[in-house]
């Protein structure tokens, strides 16, 4: 049950940094006045979201595989 409260704390760390990113960058003043925060924050953005994905991903795998051995 320890691999799914891992995935829970990855999910909302990384979930948390995505929102707020996310939010920042429909600023179209942010856009205007801070263009290379704007790049950056997007970059920070999708690099959040895939982290999610595939730190989850790997976390399932070895969990099914795990129980699956049992």
């Amino acid at each position: 049950m320890s691999a799914w409260l891992d995935v829970m704390y990855v999910h909302v760390i990384f979930a948390c940094i995505a929102m707020i990113g996310g939010a920042m960058n429909f600023s179209n003043t942010m856009l205007q006045m801070f263009q290379r925060f704007h790049w950056l924050n997007g970059y920070v953005y999708i690099v959040s979201v895939m982290v999610v994905v595939f730190l989850i991903a790997e976390i399932v795998v070895r969990s099914v595989l795990r129980d699956s051995a049992r």
